[in-house]
């Protein structure tokens, strides 16, 4: 009965989450605060393990084909939990992470989640289609009371 519970709710929510239509690089704020909030509630509704699963999964409504809109999972030391276009770095810390002017990211963004529960987070970062540093935002979401937190960037 658990698993059936499990399996409707990830398929309502994998309905539910589809990706917007976007040309690539293309994404509204609107967008990266939806998709941040909705890997909230997924990784709240199935946990850790299924989320990521789902995460990691282009049909799953949560990654771009592309891959340059996703959502990630951290938890507040600054180790990667959920990363779709480098899963192999899930499990490492990325807490000294700095963008081209120094500022440390990921400390603020645990702070984002930690202090306020969501909102934005600005840096500069590489824009992977044009190799161009740019400004980037992401939007934090905290994942219930866990000590993780969801986030979606994009480049404004």
């Amino acid at each position: 009965m658990k698993i059936r519970c499990i399996l409707s709710a990830m398929l309502i929510v994998s309905l539910l989450c589809r990706l917007p239509a976007a040309r690539a690089g293309e994404y509204a704020p609107e967008q990266a605060i939806d998709l941040a909030r909705k890997g909230a509630a997924l990784i709240n509704a199935v946990g850790v393990d299924e989320a990521r699963k789902i995460l990691h999964d282009p049909k799953g409504g949560y990654l771009s084909e592309n891959k340059e809109f996703y959502v990630l999972v951290m938890n507040f030391a600054g180790e990667w939990v959920i990363y779709p276009p480098f899963p192999s770095t899930e499990g490492k810390s990325a807490l000294n992470v700095k963008d081209v002017d120094g500022k440390l990211l990921v400390q603020d963004m645990i702070a984002m989640a930690r202090d306020n529960g969501e909102g934005w987070v600005k840096y500069r970062w590489v824009h992977p289609p044009t190799g161009k540093i740019r400004p980037k935002e992401t939007y934090v979401v905290r994942v219930g009371d866990k000590e993780l937190f969801s986030a979606v960037g994009i480049y404004p």
